[in-house]
């Protein structure tokens, strides 16, 4: 097994990765068995560690249950944000009213302890969903509803579910909100509308008045609504 940088690679600018390599006649072939670039077993105990180390940080990762061996393969251009959803029962749940999704169902079923999380490569935002492409097909993850990564591309809310949002009450004080990137699917929980409007590069006073008067803001590229 060689271990070895490459740099000013496609999708990373100094990316490693493990690999056996075979030589043949000026030609080579690639033979590996696949090791994640981090792993936390139970990843409720590690939760203070998979915080800390994947902030700043965009890539792709894999939840395993460790009682079942079934997979769900995701990509996140934020991924501390990513899994701090993760982690909240209570985002996982609300979120479960308004869409479905067999990954928070399971986390929720089992419980985070019952789950690995595997870092399976860190990238640059522009490659996420190419990478992610890649390791569904290789791992062909059962929790994931869809086989082909960003298959949301202009993906649209239906006219139930925005009423959903609508529904919510925007909280006079805390105004903690919900942001989901209407490309890739992606969903991430904010304390306030100004991180939001920061994460999203939008002006805050136009997302705090869409809020105010329609319980929404709606854009091509985000959606965002209150959190219950």
């Amino acid at each position: 097994m060689i271990l070895y940088n490459i740099k000013n690679n496609k999708y990373n600018k100094n990316i490693s990765l493990n690999t056996n390599i075979l030589f043949v006649h000026k030609q080579y072939i690639r033979f590996f068995t696949f090791r994640s670039h981090i792993v936390y077993n139970n990843s409720w105990l590690n939760k203070p560690n998979v915080l800390k180390e994947n902030k700043n940080k965009s890539g792709v990762y894999r939840w395993v249950n460790k009682i079942n061996k079934k997979s769900y393969v995701g990509s996140s251009t934020n991924l501390y944000f990513r899994f701090v959803n993760y982690y909240s029962k209570t985002y996982l749940n609300n979120e479960l009213k308004v869409m479905n999704s067999h990954i928070y169902r399971a986390l929720l079923y089992y419980g985070h302890n019952y789950f690995d999380l595997e870092i399976l490569e860190y990238c640059d935002k522009e490659f996420v969903i190419d990478r992610e492409q890649y390791y569904i097909d290789l791992f062909k993850p059962e929790y994931n509803l869809l086989n082909k990564a960003g298959s949301s591309l202009g993906f649209k809310h239906s006219s139930e579910t925005l009423l959903k949002f609508k529904d919510r009450k925007l909280s006079s004080q805390a105004h903690n909100v919900v942001v989901t990137n209407n490309y890739t699917g992606e969903t991430m929980q904010f304390l306030s509308i100004r991180k939001a409007s920061l994460f999203i590069g939008k002006d805050r006073s136009y997302i705090a008045k869409c809020l105010k008067k329609h319980k929404l803001y709606e854009s091509k590229e985000f959606t965002i609504y209150p959190k219950e």
